[in-house]
């Protein structure tokens, strides 16, 4: 019998494990891109985004689990696919690299660069699911390398308002 978290790994593991399968053909020949790995390592876990970081990071964890599950799949069917293979284990590389290298997914995750209450006081937002869509969509910036300080996420934040009211008016 086994542990719920124990239940939950398996299920999330064998929920994503063809995601790397799904990365790799889309980057073909080319490297993985920041935006990329951080959504991948982002939805290996979903929900913990804001626990602590360390080297024990379920997220990280997961998605070395996820990785691993993957790339046994892939041996297992592509036998005879060196090229590809060689294409394959250099992603899978590169997302363990980004999960641990100093300014990777684990540095996104613990610098936030602007929190909620910042974003309702300064476009004088009400509270609600529009505040956590924004602090999403700015992390995953941030990720990408598109912003690096709290006011270059606040300028990014006001574009994508300003071209949210356009849209709906």
């Amino acid at each position: 019998r086994f542990s719920k978290p124990e239940v939950s790994l398996a299920r999330r593991v064998a929920q994503h494990h063809m995601r790397p399968h799904l990365l790799s053909s889309g980057f073909p020949g080319q490297s993985l891109s920041r935006r990329a790995k951080y959504r991948f390592l982002r939805d290996t876990f979903p929900g913990q985004l804001n626990s602590a970081v360390n080297s024990a990071d379920p997220a990280v964890s997961d998605g070395i689990d996820v990785l691993c599950l993957a790339i046994a799949d892939y041996q297992a069917t592509h036998r005879h696919a060196i090229d590809a293979e060689t294409t394959y284990l250099k992603h899978a590389k590169e997302i363990l690299a980004y999960a641990f290298e100093s300014d990777g997914f684990s540095q996104v995750r613990q610098q936030t660069l602007v929190d909620g209450r910042m974003l309702m006081a300064t476009f004088d937002l009400p509270p609600g699911r529009r505040i956590g869509e924004l602090l999403a969509q700015i992390q995953e910036a941030q990720a990408a390398g598109e912003v690096d300080s709290a006011e270059a996420a606040l300028t990014l934040a006001a574009t994508w308002l300003n071209d949210s009211t356009t849209a709906t008016v």
